[in-house]
């Protein structure tokens, strides 16, 4: 306290300045606070200024410790108030900025390219990211594969195309399981399937069917994911009516599989399904092992099982055993434990010094087209399906492969160059252009006229089993098998069927079975229509239904659709009712 001319005054804490007037003791404050206790100022106090309020305090005087004249209890001094903070910056206004949509053309921000459009494969992939060979992904319109790299002999070469071999079939393009069809791109070897997915068959992560008219389009689904810098060479769908799979050769000579695995064929070494769940594809799906820098140039699948072709031309099977399709000699099943796999596989002996130059399974049964072109088959044979002239099963015992496995007598001279098998019968396209079958024939799936089994009793191969009369002039170029009927395409790229029809897919505008009687075949039979003008390159036959790629590169699917399988956004069967085939048949959007 400062005392100047009886006027005190005081500073507190730098902040707030009071001006004191003395009397009789008693020091009242006039202070510009405005949050001071307002109190009656004596007569003999002047007058607060304008805009400061009263307070009083009680003072003594230390040179006399005089007590004031007029005693009264000492108020307690108003508190002060809190010091105040000081006020926080004015809030940072960040200003968005408006980043475009990728396809609009314009490369904004977030963008790397925008070609105006959501295409791969045209420099600019759909999420406007740059593509180039050597990014390690396959997205561009001139490549297969990308190893991440710019150069030759590791596989994909500097211009990033495949430096592997595989087995040109249709399995090139195109495949039909138990209930869903796949379809392989030719340009970036992109894979999609539709149909059935209640096991994750169509690689999709989920178990939603797609083609069905609920579910995704076929051209709104995504191709398959099968790992960084590698697309689909081969497509194999397999399966029966309660397992359903499918796997792929992919560009890098490797095997992956997804769907059903009750019975190991996926070969993971446990029977857990593949595909139906997130984070299970891509290169989560990790490449089957089939033995120490082995590489894969087929395969194909069956019911339960899978038959790989190596590129040491011997083959591997996995799966399923009951009846010995495995070529192991016994019954049992393989790649449902562990350490059945890899160099841990024997490959299947056919005969000293034999190898394979193609492969092919039914539901129950394999074969293969040996290096000498012969032709020998094992597993199931209750309906003469292996061609031996008797119903025994082999494979299933000892001492039933190898040289012991007599190859399948087509005719004096005959030789296989390609082989179609069905749920129980076989049929092979000969060197000379003709085709034989044989097994099952309970709904003229032989294509003989009649419904007997054929291989299963004494005296009906070779010579004695009869060449299918295609028509007069006809000889075929290509073959497939569904469950319970024959496809075949001719030289003069027609394409006829025959055998079961229940769904349609013999292509002839009714449900009725093909073969089955006399006066059905050859000239009788009329090749399906496909369209005005349009012929067929590749045909593909599964279940109970058929799949056709014509010469304008157009993809159409008849038969039986309950799961989409048709690719049409519905599950109406197409071909067993007039005005279904033809130019009404629409091709299936793919999206690629």
């Amino acid at each position: 306290i400062h005392n100047k001319a009886s006027h005190y005054w005081v500073t507190v804490m730098n902040l707030y300045s009071f001006r004191f007037f003395q009397s009789m003791g008693t020091i009242t404050a006039l202070c510009s606070w405005l949050s001071c206790s307002s109190e009656e100022i004596p007569p003999d106090v002047e007058e607060p200024r304008s805009g400061e309020r009263a307070a009083e305090v009680i003072v003594s005087y230390p040179e006399d410790d005089v007590v004031p004249d007029i005693a009264r209890e000492p108020r307690p001094p108003t508190p002060l108030p809190p010091v105040p903070m000081p006020l926080p910056p004015p809030p940072i206004v960040v200003v968005p900025v408006e980043l475009g949509e990728c396809g609009n053309a314009k490369a904004d921000p977030n963008e790397e390219c925008d070609d105006g459009n959501k295409v791969s494969g045209d420099g600019c992939n759909k999420e406007c990211r740059k593509e180039s060979c050597g990014d390690g992904k396959v997205n561009n319109n001139n490549e297969n594969c990308d190893d991440g790299n710019d150069e030759s002999n590791d596989g994909c070469d500097a211009s990033c195309h495949t430096e592997l071999s595989f087995i040109a079939s249709s399995r090139s393009t195109l495949d039909v399981g138990n209930t869903q069809s796949c379809y392989k791109d030719d340009t970036r070897w992109q894979l999609k399937c539709w149909g059935s997915n209640n096991q994750g068959e169509l690689g999709q992560e989920n178990t939603e069917e797609i083609g069905n008219g609920v579910g995704k389009s076929v051209e709104d689904t995504d191709p398959i994911r099968f790992g960084s810098g590698v697309s689909a060479a081969l497509v194999v769908a397999g399966g029966n009516s309660s397992a359903k799979f499918s796997c792929v050769v992919t560009s890098a000579g490797t095997l992956k599989c997804f769907g059903d695995n009750s019975s190991g064929q996926l070969g993971k070494g446990n029977t857990t399904d593949i595909g139906d769940s997130e984070d299970e594809m891509g290169n989560h799906l990790t490449p089957i092992s089939l033995g120490s820098g082995r590489r894969v140039q087929d395969a194909d699948a069956g019911g339960k099982h899978v038959c790989a072709l190596l590129d040491n031309h011997l083959i591997k099977c996995f799966g399923e055993n009951g009846f010995g399709q495995l070529g192991q000699g016994n019954t049992l099943d393989l790649g449902d434990n562990a350490n059945e796999l890899g160099d841990n596989l024997t490959p299947i002996s056919l005969g000293t010094n034999r190898t394979v130059t193609h492969v092919a399974t039914g539901e129950d049964f394999s074969c293969a087209i040996l290096d000498d072109a012969s032709l020998k088959c094992w597993g199931r044979n209750d309906a003469g399906q292996l061609g031996q002239g008797n119903t025994n099963s082999l494979g299933d015992a000892p001492n039933e492969m190898g040289d012991n496995l007599a190859a399948i007598d087509l005719g004096t001279g005959r030789t296989a160059i390609q082989i179609a098998t069905g749920a129980k019968h076989s049929c092979a396209l000969l060197d000379n252009a003709s085709v034989k079958c044989f097994g099952n024939n309970s709904l003229g799936q032989l294509g003989q006229g009649n419904t007997n089994n054929l291989g299963d009793g004494a005296a009906e191969m070779g010579d004695a089993l009869l060449a299918i009369d295609l028509g007069a002039g006809r000889t075929a170029t290509a073959i497939s098998a569904g469950d319970n009927f024959t496809c075949v395409l001719l030289d003069n790229a027609a394409v006829k069927c025959f055998g079961d029809n229940a769904s349609g897919q013999l292509g002839q505008g009714n449900s009725n079975a093909i073969g089955d009687g006399a006066g059905e075949m050859g000239d009788n039979l009329a090749a399906i229509n496909l369209g005005s003008g349009r012929t067929a390159t590749i045909i593909a036959a599964g279940g109970s239904t058929t799949c056709v790629v014509l010469d304008n590169q157009e993809l159409k699917c008849f038969g039986e659709n309950g799961y989409g399988q048709l690719g049409q956004n519905s599950t109406v069967d197409l071909g067993d009712n007039v005005s279904e085939m033809g130019d009404n048949l629409a091709p299936i959007t793919l999206g690629f």
